[in-house]
This record gives structure tokens, C-alpha cells and sequence, in this order.
């Protein structure tokens, strides 16, 4: 858990995304085989996850932990599925996401590099797990749980590429 949430580690210079998709995986899938001996383990691993992306007292969604934080968490959350998707990401999704696209519009932002970079990869962890929520969800659920305007309001043209059938195309817009 502490190579997926963890604030910071390992030099300036070391990929800690691709570790903390690794470390996500792996804890995927240790639930997945000792999930039913063990009843309480995917239940707290799921807490931990929810306090990487909204920590219990935090006023704001998108600088409520640090964005690596976010990173693994996203990544980890999606790797549990639409329904963890949809309970864990989906309620506080456009308003982190417009946030974000604030964060990048910012001054701020655009003089850190590594900042922007990190938002991107949030960015990117978000889409990834409401691709795997659109494949997974039947229409009749997404009609229920999205509101069209509020997705090309946020997503703009991204959106179009989760709606879809995967394709050559789509996948680049991605």
C-alpha cells in the first residue's frame, strides 16, 4: 500500500508511476486470492485508497493530497473495476477534474513542470478508470449515473474516445 499512496519516494529522477502501477496490481490482485479468507482485507484496502484521493476532513478535491498520492490511488481503484469506479471516482469526478484544468491554466502550474506532469498523470489515471467504467457499464446505467452535458462540459473531445468502441482512432485520443 505504501508504494501506491505514499506522498513521495525514491529520487527526483526514478519512474515512481510505473511502481505504484506495478504495487496497484499486485494488491488487486492479492485481494482477488485471499479476499475470502481474509473478509475484512478488500474492504480496508478500499478505505485506504479513498483517503489517498479524498482525505477525511479535506475541504478541497483536487489539493486535498498530494498527486502522486492520487496517481496510485486512481490506478488501483480502477484495477477493482466499474463498480469501484463508479462508487469511489464518479462522485467527486468533474469537480476534481475542472480543478485540475484550473491548476494547469494557473501561473503557478505552468512554472512547475513536475507539478503539470503530475496532474497530467492524474489526468490520465481518471480517464483510464472511466474507460474501464464505460466498458463495464450498461447503457442503461450510464443514462442513470452521467449527465451527458456535465461530460462534454468537462471532457470536452476526450470523452468521445471512453463512449466508444475501441479503435486505432480512439485509442490516440486517449
Amino acid at each position: 500500500m505504501t508504494c501506491i499512496v505514499a506522498k513521495r519516494f525514491g529520487g527526483p529522477n526514478q519512474n515512481h508511476f510505473a511502481l505504484r502501477r506495478e504495487a496497484a496490481a499486485a494488491i488487486v490482485r492479492a485481494c482477488h486470492l485471499f479476499g475470502n479468507d481474509y473478509t475484512t482485507l478488500k474492504a480496508r484496502v478500499l478505505r485506504t485508497l479513498c483517503d489517498a484521493i479524498h482525505p477525511p476532513g479535506a475541504a478541497s478535491t483536487a489539493g486535498s493530497s498530494s498527486l502522486a498520492s492520487r496517481y496510485g490511488a486512481t490506478v488501483a481503484l480502477a484495477m477493482f473495476g466499474a463498480k469501484a469506479v463508479d462508487a469511489f471516482l464518479l462522485p467527486n469526478l468533474w469537480e476534481t477534474w475542472r480543478e485540475w484544468e484550473d491548476d494547469l491554466s494557473s501561473s503557478t502550474a505552468t512554472s512547475s513542470s513536475t507539478k503539470r506532469f503530475e496532474i497530467q498523470m492524474c489526468q490520465r489515471a481518471t480517464l483510464y478508470a472511466l474507460g474501464v467504467w464505460f466498458r463495464d457499464t450498461t447503457p442503461d446505467e450510464k443514462a442513470v449515473r452521467l449527465d451527458w452535458d456535465d461530460v462534454e462540459g468537462t471532457l470536452a473531445d476526450m470523452w468521445v474516445a471512453l463512449s466508444g468502441q475501441p479503435t486505432e482512432y480512439t485509442t490516440c485520443i486517449v
